[in-house]
């Protein structure tokens, strides 16, 4: 049975005639490398930010409090980039249909990939514990800047019922 929820944010996706085989989200939450190092390298440009502004301001200098205030508004935006980042895939929800898979996420907007059996098919599976996460394409280093800083939308991350999620893919487009 697919929870009532999940169905409500897939099914605006479906395609006429497509019928929803499975639909899940993460358990838990997965970490975003390059969204972890961002937040902790924006965490600590803002505490320098506040701590430069608060010496500008006690040294009335007005240069370097217009400076430190420029310097913080652009850091807050790039840390609210990276928290987005780093968040973004907790708010996945994943699906497979009689036609090929779907990955919506909902954190600020809403994107959706469609997954083609092939690449469905060559999927990479790791397993933590109960869990696994089905990864289909290549994953960015978190060391490379993409042009966009958004989470890929290649993988079922953290997934409990891996092994129903396995048949789906291995039976899709064969019916």
């Amino acid at each position: 049975m697919i929870d009532s929820d999940l169905e409500n944010i897939i099914r605006p996706e479906l395609r006429a005639g497509e019928r929803l085989m499975w639909a899940g989200k993460p358990a838990g939450m997965p970490m975003n490398p390059m969204g972890l190092m961002g937040t902790i390298i924006g965490g600590l440009f803002i505490l320098f930010g506040a701590f430069f502004m608060l010496s500008a301001i006690g040294s009335g200098n007005v240069f370097a409090i217009v400076f430190s205030l420029i310097w913080c508004s652009i850091v807050a935006f790039h840390l609210y980039t990276f928290s987005g980042m780093l968040l973004g895939p907790s708010r996945q929800v994943y699906a497979i249909t009689d036609q090929r898979g779907l990955i919506v996420e909902s954190s600020r907007g809403t994107r959706m990939a469609s997954l083609e059996p092939e690449k469905l098919r060559s999927f990479e599976l790791t397993r933590k514990g109960k869990l696994a996460t089905f990864k289909f394409g290549p994953s960015s280093s978190p060391f490379m800047m993409q042009p966009t800083l958004k989470t890929p939308l290649n993988a079922f991350h953290l997934v409990p019922d891996s092994k129903t999620v396995e048949k789906h893919i291995q039976n899709l487009g064969r019916s």
